[in-house]
């Protein structure tokens, strides 16, 4: 079983309890800056979320901060703006019409702005039959997008009311003028040249680990409060834990394991658990590339 992304999902999410390990905080560690190393044992295969080779936690994980959403969820399930003004709205309710807008300082690293032509192309970007995306449930039913400025309306087909619109519209935009005539299927297959959210993408040694810097050029919301973050894959359980308490990394996001007693009983650590989004699910794959017995 693997942890599906989010920015696609269209079943239902689970609310399930999430662990996260860490260095018990003191006075000293409170403080702003520094490089965080994060221990995780499963490695992205691309950093592009969008495409089903990316669809997974491990992706969205490292992403999340560089790519940033429309909107996020808070821990009560709600979706509340981080790169628009305000909560998009209805204002028609049939054909289906919701509007929105990007906050003026929300503006890629590059220094270009976030508008409406990203949002465009995103949606461009998913329609176009030659890419391996993920899904396409509820941009299949968009009749049309209006873009001006950091304006957008969309409207879906009469009668084809998508009740996903608020979570479809939080998707993360693409930065048109780096997605326009690329082949998106190997586009962030090893690296990621611009950002929109707080954080942006650094390096990548495959097998080893993955490296963020803060984003100086991010205004669209709180300055990230550390310099750099990097997650070291390591893909045995066991040897998370001895890395954790040798100090090769600082926190970790662990499956629920035995070694965890032990780390509760330890001063050094805290072990805060909470809700998280998942959605865990097997894939089976009919027709002609799958298995004869199906």
């Amino acid at each position: 079983m693997r942890k599906r992304s989010l920015f696609f999902l269209t079943g239902a999410i689970a609310l399930v309890a999430s662990l996260v390990i860490g260095p018990a905080a003191t006075a000293d560690s409170q403080q702003a800056g520094g490089t965080v190393i994060i221990g995780h044992d499963q490695e992205p295969v691309t950093l592009n979320f969008y495409i089903t080779e990316g669809n997974a936690y491990t992706t969205s994980l490292a992403m999340n901060p560089v790519l940033a959403s429309a909107s996020v969820y808070n821990q009560r399930a709600q979706l509340v703006p981080f790169l628009v003004t305000a909560a998009p709205r209805i204002v028609r309710q049939n054909p289906l019409t919701v509007t929105f807008t990007y906050k003026p300082t929300a503006r890629w690293s590059d220094g270009r702005q976030i508008t409406g032509a990203d949002f465009r192309a995103t949606y461009n970007t998913i329609m176009n039959p030659n890419f391996d995306i993920t899904s396409r449930e509820g941009w299949e039913d968009i009749a049309s997008i209006r873009a001006r400025g950091k304006s957008v309306t969309v409207t879906w087909k009469r009668g084809r009311a998508y009740a996903g619109w608020d979570a479809l519209v939080a998707t993360s935009p693409m930065p048109a003028h780096k997605v326009a005539g690329q082949n998106f299927n190997d586009l962030w297959r090893d690296s990621l040249d611009v950002a929109s959210g707080p954080f942006r993408f650094v390096s990548w040694q495959r097998g080893t680990q993955l490296v963020l810097a803060r984003n100086a050029n991010f205004a669209a919301g709180p300055k990230a409060k550390l310099d750099r973050v990097v997650f070291r894959y390591i893909p045995s359980t066991p040897s998370i834990f001895q890395a954790l308490q040798s100090g090769e990394i600082d926190q970790t996001e662990p499956q629920a394991q035995l070694q965890i007693v032990d780390i509760r009983r330890d001063s050094r650590f805290k072990v805060q658990s909470g809700p998280g989004y998942f959605w865990e699910h097997l894939d089976i794959q009919f027709g002609a590339r799958g298995h004869a017995a199906l």
